[in-house]
C-alpha cells in the first residue's frame, strides 16, 4: 500500500467497547471490488479483538476528493491518523492506547486485548 490511514472513533480518541477499527489503504492501483478489502480484514482479524472495516481506494481517487469539504478523503485525510506512508522516509508504527494486537509487544503500554464471547455488533460497510 501507499498509505494506511486510521479513522474514525480511534482516531478521534472517542473509541469504546463496540467501535470497530476503521482504516483506509490507499493503493497504486485497486484489484477488483471482491479482492479488495476482505483479505485485510482476515491478516488483521487474526491479531486484533475489534471489529474491522476496511475501506481500500486508488491514490487517484483520495487525489481528486481530497480538496472536496464533506467527502470522504477530505475527512479521512483531514482527521485520521496516517499510520504508514511509503514514500516516508523513516517509518513509524502508531500503537493507539485502546486499539492493541492481541499479543504483546515490548513497549510497557500496549496491553493484549481477549477476545470477547458473542457477536460482534454491525459495522459500517466500505
Amino acid at each position: 500500500p501507499k498509505k494506511i490511514i486510521l479513522f474514525g472513533r480511534y482516531a478521534r480518541g472517542k473509541a469504546h467497547n463496540h467501535s470497530d477499527l476503521d482504516l483506509l489503504i490507499v493503493t497504486k492501483t485497486l484489484a477488483p471490488r471482491g479482492q479488495r478489502s476482505a483479505p485485510i480484514i482476515k491478516m488483521l482479524a487474526q491479531d486484533y479483538a475489534e471489529p474491522i472495516d476496511v475501506v481500500v481506494r486508488s491514490a487517484q481517487t483520495i487525489k481528486d476528493w481530497e480538496q472536496v469539504p464533506g467527502s470522504f478523503a477530505h475527512q479521512v485525510l483531514t482527521e485520521g491518523i496516517v499510520l504508514y506512508a511509503s514514500d516516508l522516509t523513516m517509518k513509524t508504527t502508531i500503537v493507539h492506547s485502546r486499539c492493541q494486537p492481541k499479543t504483546s509487544f515490548t513497549t510497557p503500554y500496549a496491553k493484549p486485548l481477549k477476545k470477547t464471547g458473542g457477536s460482534s455488533p454491525p459495522t459500517h460497510s466500505s
